[in-house]
Formats: C-alpha cells, sequence, structure tokens
C-alpha cells in the first residue's frame, strides 16, 4: 500500500507544470510517512520491534500459523541448508540408538524411541528446582579446573558441597542452540540458523510437561526475542511465567539487558512469593562482550593489577574478560546468599551449568585434553553442579554426559517418571553406565559431527572425510587411532551418526499429541 500510495505522488508530481509543495505540505507528508515506516517496521512500543517470535503467542496450531507474516514463514521453512531427515538412515541406525536409549518397545517399522522412565535418585518431598544457566561458562577458565587465577570461587564452593558432574559436554557452542537443547533433550542439528528459529519444529514435547505439580517460571536479563526463545518457550512449556527485562525495576545496564547481579535479586524476589513446588530457570548473559560490569555491583570489586600475559596464560583473552567471569560468579554467590535467607531455600535443588564453553588458549593449568585447541572440546565442555541442603553427601562423578541429559536427571530428582522421546538419559541410571558418550556438532553445510568417549573423541565431517579416533588425554592430540582401534572407531563412528540422523527426524515426530500414554 505504501509502494503504491508513492508511486502516485510521483505520477502527480511529473504531470504538474511546475512545483505545488508547500513547506507545510512537505513537512505534513514526511512525518505521515514516518510514521508509516515506522508503524511497519517497528510495530511495537518496546524496546525491541516486533518480531515473528512474538506470533507463537498460542499453543493452537491454526491461531499461530494465521499470525505469522506468511512471507517470513515461507522463507523460513524452505531456506537452503534446512535440514531435512532421511528416514532410510534413521532405519538403518535405529538398533543402535534403540539400545543407546533403552527402548524396550522396538521397532524400526514404526521407529519407536517412545519409553516409560522411572527415577532412579529422587531428592526430599517435592523440592524446588532451581536452574542456572551461566554464559560461556568455559571449565578451563573456572576455578574448578584448578586456575591459579581463582576466577570463579562461589562455583568451586557449590562443586565441592554438592554433586559435581566434570566430564559434561554441550553438543555446541551457541545460545539458542543450548536452550533448544535443554528444554527438548536433543542437540540442535539445524545447518542454518537455530532449530529455534524454524516454525516447523517450534511446538515440542518437552519432559518438564511431566511436572505439573511445578510453577513454571523463566528468567532473562534482556529481550526473549532473540532466536524465537520466547515462542519456543510459550509454545512447548504450559503456564510458564516469563520474565524478561520490561517485568524489572533494575535499570538496564547494556545490550544484554540488566546486569547479571540484578537479575539474581530480582528473580529471588520472585521466588520468594511463588507457590511451592516450582520450576525456574534463570539464564545470565552478561559474561559478553562488552563486558559490562554496572556501577551498582554489591560489594564486587574489579582486579586491575594483573599483568596481561598473566591473564592469557591461564585461558583468559583480556582482563576484561577476566572481571566479567569473576563478576558471573560473584553474582551466583550473591544470589545463594539472598537465596539463604528466604523461606523456599531448604527445600530447593539448584542445578548450574554453562550454556556452552569458549574456543581459545586452554591455559598451562588443565590437563592435556581439556588444553587441546586442536580438539576444540574447551569450547563444549562446562562444569554441571548440583548442589541443595537436601544433598548431604558431595561426590564428584567422572562419567560422560550431556546437555541432552539435564531434564532426565532434574525428573529423576524429583521423583517423577515420564515418556521420553529423545536422545536425553538420567545421569544417575546405572543401566547406561557403559554406554555414556556425548555428542557434539560444528555447524557448517558439511558439518563436523563427534562423540566424546571417557577416553577417546570420535570426530569426523559429515561426508566421511577428516574422520579420526582421536586421543582426548594423549600427549598428540591429533593422532588418529582409528587402525589401532577398529572395533572401537565403527562403534563410536555408528552411534555418531545415528545421533544426527535420529536428532534430524525425531523433532518432527515429537509434538504433545504424538506422544503415547506407556505403562
Amino acid at each position: 500500500m505504501f509502494g503504491i500510495l508513492i508511486s502516485r505522488l510521483f505520477k502527480i508530481i511529473t504531470d504538474q507544470k511546475s512545483a505545488n509543495i508547500t513547506l507545510v505540505s512537505g513537512l505534513i507528508f514526511s512525518f505521515v510517512a514516518f510514521v508509516a515506516l515506522f508503524v511497519a517496521g517497528y510495530s511495537k512500543f518496546s524496546q525491541y520491534p516486533l518480531r515473528w517470535s512474538d506470533a507463537a503467542f498460542s499453543k493452537h496450531p491454526f491461531a499461530t500459523q494465521l499470525t505469522y507474516n506468511p512471507i517470513h514463514y515461507f522463507l523460513d521453512t524452505v531456506k537452503n541448508g534446512r535440514v531435512a531427515y532421511d528416514t532410510a538412515k534413521v532405519r538403518e541406525y535405529y538398533p543402535v540408538i534403540a539400545d543407546f536409549l533403552g527402548v524396550a518397545d522396538k521397532n524400526a517399522k514404526t521407529l519407536n524411541f517412545q519409553r516409560r522412565v522411572l527415577p532412579t535418585h529422587p531428592v526430599g518431598k517435592q523440592p524446588n528446582i532451581v536452574i542456572i544457566i551461566m554464559e560461556s561458562f568455559a571449565s578451563y577458565k573456572s576455578s574448578v579446573s584448578g586456575n591459579p587465577l581463582n576466577p570463579s570461587p562461589n562455583e568451586k564452593y557449590l562443586a565441592d558441597n554438592g554433586l559435581y558432574f566434570k566430564n559434561y559436554f554441550s553438543p555446541a557452542t551457541g545460545t539458542a542452540r543450548s536452550i533448544y537443547c535443554t528444554l527438548v533433550s536433543l542437540p540442535d542439528v539445524e545447518l542454518q540458523g537455530t532449530s529455534s528459529r524454524n516454525p516447523l519444529i517450534v511446538n515440542q514435547h518437552s519432559i518438564a510437561h511431566d511436572f505439573s505439580s511445578c510453577e513454571k517460571s523463566y528468567f532473562i536479563g534482556g529481550s526473549a526475542s532473540w532466536g524465537n526463545i520466547r515462542g519456543m518457550l510459550s509454545q512447548s512449556l504450559d503456564n510458564l511465567a516469563l520474565y524478561e527485562e520490561e517485568s524489572y525495576s533494575a535499570p538496564r545496564t547494556d545490550v544484554w539487558g540488566i546486569s547479571d547481579i540484578d537479575l539474581a535479586r530480582e528473580a529471588n524476589g520472585y521466588l520468594s512469593k511463588m507457590k511451592e513446588p516450582f520450576f525456574s530457570v534463570i539464564q545470565t548473559s552478561g559474561n559478553h562482550r562488552p563486558y559490562t560490569i554496572p556501577k551498582e555491583s554489591y560489594g564486587f570489586k574489579e582486579k586491575l593489577n594483573i599483568d596481561e600475559n598473566e591473564i592469557k596464560k591461564y585461558g583468559f583473552e583480556s582482563l576484561n574478560e577476566y572481571n566479567s567471569f569473576r563478576f558471573m560468579d560473584y553474582s551466583i554467590g550473591h544470589f545463594m546468599e539472598e537465596a539463604k535467607k528466604s523461606g523456599y531455600y531448604k527445600n530447593t535443588i539448584f542445578v548450574f551449568y554453562g550454556d556452552h564453553g569458549i574456543s581459545g588458549n586452554s591455559g598451562e593449568h588443565v590437563t592435556k585434553g581439556e588444553k587441546s585447541s586442536a580438539l576444540d572440546l574447551g569450547a563444549l565442555r562446562v562444569p554441571f553442579i548440583i548442589y541443595s541442603p537436601l544433598i548431604t553427601e558431595p561426590k564428584v562423578y567422572d562419567r560422560v554426559v550431556s546437555e541432552a541429559d539435564v531434564l532426565p536427571t532434574i525428573a529423576s530428582m524429583l521423583n517423577i517418571s515420564y515418556v521420553a522421546t529423545t536422545m536425553g538419559r538420567d545421569m544417575f541410571d546405572s543401566q547406561f553406565d557403559n554406554k555414556r558418550y556425548a555428542f557434539t556438532i560444528t555447524h557448517s553445510s558439511n558439518p563436523f559431527i563427534g562423540l566424546v568417549g571417557d577416553k577417546y573423541y570420535f570426530r569426523s565431517r559429515y561426508d566421511g572425510t577428516m574422520s579420526g579416533l582421536y586421543d582426548i588425554y594423549g600427549d598428540e592430540p591429533l593422532k588418529n587411532h582409528a587402525s589401532e582401534q577398529p572395533e572401537l572407531f565403527k562403534k563410536m563412528k555408528d552411534l555418531t551418526y545415528g545421533i544426527y540422523e535420529t536428532s534430524k527426524y525425531i523433532p518432527y515426530f515429537n509434538k504433545r499429541e504424538d506422544v503415547k500414554n506407556i505403562k
């Protein structure tokens, strides 16, 4: 319509013998044109413009599809590079994956991956769950790795006094991919964009659906409009209270919204008033460029007298990054101190982990496996910590676990049985102890896919090139041991490709109505 009006205006002008536009009429036209373009382009009285994630407000498919911009919907569902599943390949690897997941009712014809899962590690009676996802919280940078700079003493205290999984891996870098993996218990294998941005699979069944007795909430310091996170959360979780920047009284610090410490204080205020039991997620974002430390930091003091070479020696790029990492940890400690003053603390399980790690020099303090930038496991290995007053015996676990295992493990602690439909497995379930692996993917048109085991790491391009088996803790990280370990190489290769092909297939058959009531 705007284009038609402009076209008619030009026709009127060209038909005139002389200019007939006064200053007043010119200003009026300019103002009207500005408002029209502003409304069309921004469409919302907010810091952020109207985005298509706002269309995913309803769980009714027709209402959601009607609200989408049809051009955006078309482009987002036919993009080049959009992952398409191959049913024949899923069937080929079905026996491997069914065994990996512990599927009781195996059926390669119908490709059944659903199974009834019983809890193995209940903690307390109807406890609350608070998940805190920390931005770019690489293990090699943290204090649990023995970093001499001691950037995260609060996290180390929680690990020393809780349950610490030292070999926990995120499948990929990227926060949107991480949130998708946590919520759906499935690695994000979309090659262009993220799974959360794909309108065809945004509505997913989540194990959290079975947390029916819990009041659910999600806290983020900025906006949930990026990556269609808002749409994915609202589509996949019932009765979710979503708290964003405008929900808080704290001032905005930078592009990421309010600071991590203000987010901790605001979230604690809401949690203190919630009906128990509750299930809540707090997502930090401050450990990001520009590494802003707010003026009101509630006692945090930056360290300014550390030599730049010393900082780089132990895994940080700059003093600003080091202080930002410290501030994120300080915010966690502050949150826990505030939580202890509340009524919900004594009956709450707190879960801490990074959305992903970060590539770079792992520092001189870590083991060779973590240090190897060649294998780039530092981008994926993050601390996973469970802390609670209900846990009386601290323990360190060496087993390899994945971000896809987070919700199955939480369900186990909540003493909740559920129907599993995706790739996640209970970290405490002993039936999987002889087949603990973590899938990895580096996204590109020909992605690197891999599998981390307790000693070896299989990695290959999807087309089969650059395929190898690497000793994670060996002196030569890039030495290929495939010829020395042919059976292990084939086993890990089949499982890697099986997880990849199955992770492409499942999202298209994982809507809530697709889930059976298995006894």
